[in-house]
């Protein structure tokens, strides 16, 4: 069967409207910029936006840059111990995009928001995915794991600025993953 290309087409239309097409605009809409012969994300009134940078580089965390997030490991040594795996930065929430998980030997995860008075995360803690205590976060199986978020999403934020982010862990079991995530 033959096909026949109709780009040619929608390329001569576009240059014959000038230099952007566009239909009503909601969020997230681009438009056809034809002296940059591609698509360029849209004003509300329907004219392309001024861009700079790589569109696909440029797109971090909870709408930052990429420069803006941050990537952090998550190694507990096998130890039951709360583990801080965000450290607070005054008058700033932290925002989790992406974090993965995985546990050598069946363990309970928690992710928490919290600050320190003897432990990590032990006052003023605030469950994240869950409850506040190892024993209502994640039920992880041998050798199991997850992966929640793309990296871009928010998937969590802390409840209030000022707190840090950590894991509570059921058993002291191997648990390695990483977390990103944004501050502002």
């Amino acid at each position: 069967m033959k096909r026949h290309s109709f780009g040619w087409l929608l390329a001569g239309l576009l240059t014959l409207l000038g230099s952007s097409f566009a239909w009503a605009v909601e969020a997230d809409q681009y438009c056809y910029n034809v002296s940059t012969n591609g698509w360029v994300p849209c004003t509300a009134a329907g004219t392309p936006l001024p861009v700079t940078g790589n569109l696909s580089v440029d797109l971090g965390c909870a709408g930052q840059t990429t420069a803006n997030t941050l990537t952090a490991p998550i190694n507990n040594a096998a130890s039951a111990a709360n583990l801080k795996i965000i450290t607070k930065v005054a008058a700033k929430n932290i925002y989790i995009c992406a974090i993965h998980v995985i546990a050598g030997a069946a363990t309970n995860v928690a992710l928490v928001q919290g600050t320190l008075t003897t432990n990590q995360c032990d006052t003023a803690t605030v469950g994240l995915a869950g409850g506040a205590t190892a024993a209502t976060g994640w039920n992880l199986a041998v050798n199991g794991g997850m992966v929640i978020g793309s990296g871009t999403g928010v998937i969590a934020k802390t409840t209030v600025a000022n707190t840090d982010v950590c894991l509570l862990f059921s058993a002291a079991n191997q648990v390695s993953g990483s977390v990103t995530y944004a501050q502002f």
